[in-house]
């Protein structure tokens, strides 16, 4: 977010001008750890301008790099490319399993630990994520039925000892904990809409059955009120949802809404009165979905929502898992590819996430399934990309930065231009790396 005030017009404006400070342009050319520091103390006087680029560290501190890689690719990403926005989760990282959850948020923190005098805390802005429902995690709180109140609070608390800080920038709700399609699923099923009430630890009482509609606004507001509680005992900053739809989203900006009307109806009663415990509903301020070339589902409906709303979208897989590379394409050893590392070839197509982690990433190969269409498709990106004269993850990733809802200025900044022409050999090769999370 890029303002503390509420107004959207006011984030917009004060974007803006908080990007102007943010880019300096030295005199004369200074040394790489001089030029860090400069950036991070820019960054630092405003740490909430909009976020449009970030480092995703869901492969961090896991089988695909291990904790000095992995600190080393944060170094990269924020001292030698001033990416500010840090984004992880509790179940990091993937393939998730219980000998390393947790594993991505630990390595954050040693590398904040060791880079303190370096960068400041305050030049960075730090995202994670509590755990949806999920039986299969059951080394995550035995399994969590939903997202309550407890859960939450145990999330929060167990990520800021792991990145070891006193408050969370940004946090989500990592999925939501009624029926949606997600995670590759295209079409909303009706009768899956129906819960039981009471059916998980800290669900409402009378037994029986809820219509969804009554059940699922009961869970959002003990989600949004237990965030509210914890934004007002400074844990929490800001609150985003992740693969939300767009009635989610609106009920929980309906529930902010509501908070605002109680604060005028009650502005003359007790501030203590007026901050009734678990009565407090943050106004949400991200929505962080998947959104590339591949699958541009948000479009379709959240767009609008978070274009009119003055939500910012954090989009993840600006690669597509890595198929945008190209790298994934049959014909692609025998494709010349300027600036390729020659070891790349030697490795093989084998070595790649999607094929190493074949029948361990359910996500990926329901969301991105190599089909005839798919390939075809990454084939024409691929050629259009050397029409303009480009590689495919230049364009793939310039295609999600020049969306509005990124924020409120279209034009690419200088470190967004130069990430996008770097093209990594790192997210081209596993995915991970700068442009996790654009």
């Amino acid at each position: 977010d890029s303002s503390e005030g509420e107004g959207g017009r006011g984030r917009r404006t004060q974007a803006r001008r908080g990007q102007m400070r943010s880019r300096p342009r030295p005199r004369s050319a200074p040394s790489p750890g001089r030029r860090a520091a400069a950036r991070a103390g820019a960054a630092g006087a405003t740490p909430w301008v909009s976020q449009r680029l970030g480092f995703g560290t869901m492969m961090l501190g896991g089988e695909a790099h291990d904790a000095a890689e992995s600190r080393a690719l944060l170094d990269r990403a924020v001292l030698e490319h001033g990416i500010r926005l840090l984004d992880t989760a509790e179940m990091y990282p993937v393939p998730q399993c219980a000998a390393t959850a947790g594993a991505s948020e630990r390595v954050v923190g040693e590398w904040l630990a060791r880079r303190r005098k370096t960068v400041a805390r305050d030049a960075l802005v730090l995202s994670t994520k509590v755990c949806g429902p999920s039986g299969e995690m059951a080394w995550i709180r035995g399994g969590p039925e939903r997202v309550d109140a407890r859960h939450i609070r145990q999330a929060v608390e167990g990520s800021l000892r792991r990145l070891r800080v006193d408050a969370i920038d940004i946090f989500h709700v990592h999925w939501p904990d009624r029926y949606v399609p997600m995670f590759g699923e295209d079409l909303y099923d009706p009768s899956r809409r129906f819960v039981q009430a009471g059916a998980g630890k800290g669900g409402g009482g009378g037994g029986g059955r809820q219509s969804a509609l009554s059940a699922t606004k009961a869970q959002l507001e003990e989600q949004m009120a237990a965030l509210g509680v914890l934004m007002r005992e400074g844990k929490v900053r800001r609150v985003g949802l992740s693969n939300e739809t767009p009635w989610g989203l609106m009920h929980c900006r309906r529930l902010s809404l509501q908070r605002d009307g109680q604060r005028e109806q009650h502005q003359h009663q007790e501030k203590e009165e007026e901050e009734e415990p678990g009565r407090f509903f943050p106004e949400v301020s991200y929505v962080q979905n998947a959104y590339n070339l591949l699958c541009r589902s948000f479009d379709a409906g959240l767009s609008e929502c978070c274009l009119e709303e003055g939500v910012h979208l954090l989009a993840y897989s600006p690669l597509a898992m890595g198929l945008l590379t190209g790298k994934y394409r049959h014909d692609f050893d025998n494709q010349h590819h300027p600036g390729e590392d020659p070891g790349d070839r030697d490795r093989g197509r084998e070595a790649y996430r999607l094929n190493v982690y074949k029948g361990r990433y359910a996500e990926a190969e329901q969301r991105y399934e190599r089909t005839p269409a798919v390939e075809a498709a990454v084939r024409r990106y691929c050629a259009l990309a050397a029409e303009a004269g480009m590689r495919p993850v230049e364009l793939a990733l310039r295609f999600v930065l020049s969306h509005p809802c990124l924020g409120p200025d279209p034009t690419l900044t200088d470190i967004e231009n130069n990430m996008a022409t770097a093209a990594t050999r790192e997210g081209e090769r596993k995915g991970a790396g700068v442009g996790g999370c654009a």
